[in-house]
Parts: structure tokens; sequence; C-alpha cells
């Protein structure tokens, strides 16, 4: 016998238990789907792609050569920031794109299943699950060139370079955290995804992602600085950085807060989507 399904017109958190069990349930399904979409996505990602897997590298590389170039003329000196300039670089071009694609995932994901989503009762977080193994997978890719260019270099590398993937992960629930609290604006208004896309453009010269920036005035209040900071730090045996801990745990509860205001908006979405 099938299971029978009925929705009610109402306030979703009238029953807040029945609430979070549906949003468990949900996530608990989605681990195992989002990875068969995000196995799909893969195999049409590379038919369609002319670079391929070169995409991962390119802004990487942009962004070293040029700052390379400006430092090499003299136009900017860097500090001393206890790493070559390339890898301080690269690493930070490599968090940034985490950020990026962990935000963007949401919206990316569900506009690309849009039919699904309108048609089939399969969870959100499935769809944008993949996205997010997406994000990991691009950046995994993107450590291990890192690792090369710190070999080729000679940078030393030690017990603290293992902590620096895990140290990344709160830049990852950041940018979703991000990405699911504008996702109902930009799911439905085309300005919305522009908006966010101008900013994060412009965000990039107020974070420390291709030149070093102290947490001093109102870069104190940056939450970033650390995120982007410490696994940076980590990789060539440096020191955390000051407020890692308290802006990692702030990102996870964002995202847990996020999460559950796209599920009450969800409704909404899939309504104005159809």
């Amino acid at each position: 016998m099938k299971k029978q399904i009925i929705y009610e017109a109402g306030p979703q958190l009238r029953n807040g238990r029945r609430f979070v069990h549906e949003a468990a349930t949900d996530l608990h399904q989605s681990l195992s789907l989002g990875f068969t979409l995000f196995q799909a996505g893969l195999q049409t990602q590379s038919r369609r792609a002319l670079l391929g897997h070169l995409w991962l590298f390119i802004p990487a590389i942009m962004a070293v050569t040029a700052i390379s170039y400006v430092q090499a003329r003299g136009i900017f000196h860097f500090p001393d920031i206890g790493m070559p300039v390339a890898v301080f670089v690269f690493a930070g071009t490599t968090l940034w794109q985490l950020l990026l694609e962990t935000l963007n995932a949401p919206t990316r994901q569900l506009i690309a299943h849009r039919g699904t989503v309108t048609r089939l009762r399969v969870p959100h977080e499935a769809m944008i699950l993949a996205g997010v193994y997406e994000a990991f997978l691009n950046a995994a890719v993107r450590l291990g060139s890192l690792l090369i260019l710190c070999i080729f270099l000679r940078v030393p590398l030690g017990t603290t370079t293992l902590f620096a993937p895990f140290a990344a992960v709160p830049v990852a629930m950041l940018g979703l955290a991000v990405g699911l609290l504008f996702a109902p604006i930009t799911l439905l208004y085309e300005d919305g995804a522009r908006g966010l896309l101008l900013v994060t453009n412009l965000l990039v010269f107020a974070m420390p992602v291709a030149y070093p920036i102290t947490a001093s005035g109102v870069q104190r209040f940056n939450p970033l600085i650390p995120l982007l900071d410490t696994p940076r730090n980590l990789l060539v045996r440096l020191s955390v950085s000051n407020g890692f801990a308290a802006t990692a745990a702030l990102a996870a509860a964002l995202l847990l807060v996020a999460w559950f205001i796209y599920r009450l908006a969800r409704p909404h979405i899939v309504a104005r989507l159809g």
C-alpha cells in the first residue's frame, strides 16, 4: 500500500516537532540522492565543457599572474606573510571560489531541476547537496594543485597541513547559509541573483583573498578574515587566526537557521515557480 501524503493549509511551525522531524528525514534521504544527482551532473558537465577541468584553475592562475606582475613592478608591496605570494593568492582564490560555489549552489541547482521541484515531491536538500558535493570536489582538486605548487616552491609543510581542508569547511557553511537565505529571492527574481553577483564581485576587494588584510578598524567585524586566513595558515604551519572558532560556530548556527527559513519558504517558492 502506497503511503498517502496529505497537504494541509496552515502554519508549518504549528507542530514544531513534526517540522523538525520532516526536515531531518528529508536531509537523511538527500545524502544519497544528492550524491546520485552529483554524479549525473559531472557526466553532463564533462560533455558540455570544452576546456573541462581547466576552468577549476583559470581564476587562481589569473589571480596569481596579476598579483605577481603587480609585485614585480613595485606597484604593490607585500608584507611578510610567511609564505610565497603565489601560494597566498592561490590558496585565497581557492577558498573564495569555495565560498562562491556553495553560495550559488541552492539557486543554480534548483533552477537546473526546476521541473523536478514543481512536479515531484523530491527533497530540495538533495539538489542543493549535489551542488555542495560538486563544490567540495572542485576545492579538493584545487587543493591538490596547491600542494604541488607548495612542493615546487619548497614551502615547508607539516602536520597542520592535514587540518587545512577541515578548517575550510566553515567557509562552505557560511556560503551555503547565505545562499539559502537569499534563495527565495534569487529563485523568483532575476534582479536578486544579479544583485548578489554584483555584491560578491565587489566584496572580493575587501577580503584577504589576493592580498593580506589586518583585522583592525572596521575589518575587526569581518567574519571572513579568520575563516579565510586560518586554512591558509594551517597549510604552511602557521597558527590559527584569532576568532576562528567563534566565527566557525556562528557559520554553523547561521546555516541551521537559514535551512529552516528556506523550508518555511519552500511551499511559496514551488507555487511561484510552477
